[in-house]
């Protein structure tokens, strides 16, 4: 080891194998290789590549990693995420086949969240949302230096890579017009930034895991009666799309939901054979999503309990 002199800093001395593994990426983990080391690009900026499927593609595409799915690339340190963003209305002739379908989605899936009802984040209508003004600079974008200052941001414990993610995301989402069906003024822009900042720990806990080019962190909702998103519920989805989450919303009343929110031309709609509005989520879905649930407890507390 080489000792620093004067205000240098220390340097570290290098090992034969060491200078073969950057020798090996060169050649197997760059560019659309395929071939990447875990968190080797944890660093890259996102961009979500929306696709549009067909409903059958989905149900296919949802097991699928990122690097499989068409409109996969790593160039210029930038990696253009293939997600989903997806709303089913309706349900097959077959109610079995449905269930089963839906089942099929979550079980298998170990980066997933499932929502049983909506809403399922309550609005925040205080006037504290206006206390956020000051990080906003004149053309009405957030200074993340001052975002990180405010008491309100407890994501510190977070890799600084996803904390660099989710600020990003969180200023591509304020300034994207369009997105929402409604005007992107400051009272909004305070309100998305105090959502995002009260994010629950489970949506943290999937971004914290997500390898960009492997296994695509999921949300799955159903919605089997005429209950509608918040303000906050559609300000998460989008963010989470943005992030490059897989959204699916399972809607077999047909009625509206996604739409009172969100622009539709940032999500597909597909249309199964019939309506049913006097449908209750199967047993069997059911006992999917307690198992889940049970098993996701458990490690919890296995991870405390050796804290």
């Amino acid at each position: 080891m080489v000792e620093s002199t004067g205000g240098e800093k220390k340097k570290r001395q290098e090992t034969v194998a060491y200078r073969a593994s950057l020798e090996i990426d060169k050649i197997l983990h760059q560019g659309e290789s395929g071939i990447y080391r875990p968190w080797q690009l944890e660093n890259y900026k996102v961009v979500t590549n929306t696709l549009t499927t067909t409903y059958d593609e989905f149900l296919i595409l949802w097991w699928e990693e990122a690097r499989f799915r068409e409109g996969f690339k790593v160039e210029d340190n930038q990696i253009y995420l293939p997600n989903i963003f997806a709303k089913i209305n309706g349900t097959t002739s077959d109610i079995n086949l449905y269930w089963k379908q839906i089942n099929n989605l979550i079980e298998e899936q170990e980066s997933i969240i499932f929502i049983k009802r909506i809403p399922f984040t309550m609005s925040n209508l205080s006037k504290k949302h206006l206390s956020y003004s000051h990080v906003f600079d004149g053309n009405g974008n957030l200074n993340l230096d001052k975002v990180k200052e405010l008491k309100e941001y407890k994501m510190q414990y977070l890799r600084t890579s996803v904390q660099n993610l989710i600020l990003y995301k969180l200023n591509e989402l304020i300034s994207t017009d369009g997105l929402f069906i409604w005007p992107m003024e400051m009272e909004f822009k305070s309100r998305i930034l105090d959502t995002i900042l009260n994010l629950n720990q489970s949506y943290l806990e999937l971004i914290q895991k997500f390898d960009y080019p492997y296994h695509i962190p999921k949300l799955l909702i159903y919605n089997g009666d005429e209950g509608g998103f918040t303000k906050e519920d559609f300000i998460i989805l989008a963010f989470l799309h943005l992030v490059g989450f897989d959204i699916g919303i399972f809607t077999p009343t047909g009625f509206n939901n996604i739409e009172n929110g969100i622009d539709p031309s940032y999500y597909d709609i597909h249309k199964l054979e019939r309506l049913d509005f006097n449908i209750e989520l199967s047993n069997t879905l059911n006992q999917t999503v307690e198992a889940k649930e049970k098993t996701n407890r458990l490690k919890r507390s296995f991870l405390w309990f050796f804290q």
